[in-house]
């Protein structure tokens, strides 16, 4: 997992609101949180993790849990993210890394 320490006032906003919207969303269903998540997980290209960091500029921390060599490939070619992406809300940077070892990038370094 990487956090994103280059991204804008307004790309923080438009991910935490994701991040609240979908988390949100999910506890209101009653079905498990975790399965729920893991399918998630599983349809987007990108996923963010959002949790509180009192030290950050914006009162959060944001990593890239899963989509990073798409999101380098984007970046470099220069083309437009309208790719499916997807956030969630966590108390703590050990919950998205567990969430990312899980389901994200880091799945093969932690096996």
């Amino acid at each position: 997992m990487r956090t994103s320490r280059n991204l804008g006032d307004e790309d923080i906003r438009k991910i935490v609101d994701l991040a609240n919207k979908m988390t949100d969303g999910i506890i209101a269903t009653g079905r498990n949180y975790a399965h729920e998540m893991a399918a998630l997980f599983a349809e987007a290209d990108l996923v963010w993790g959002v949790w509180p960091d009192r030290k950050a500029r914006n009162g959060v921390r944001i990593g890239l849990l899963k989509g990073r060599p798409l999101l380098e490939r984007l970046v470099a070619a220069g083309q437009p993210a309208g790719i499916g992406q997807a956030a969630f809300r966590y108390h703590n940077a050990l919950e998205a890394v567990a969430a990312c070892e899980l389901w994200g990038d880091d799945q093969a370094e932690a096996a």
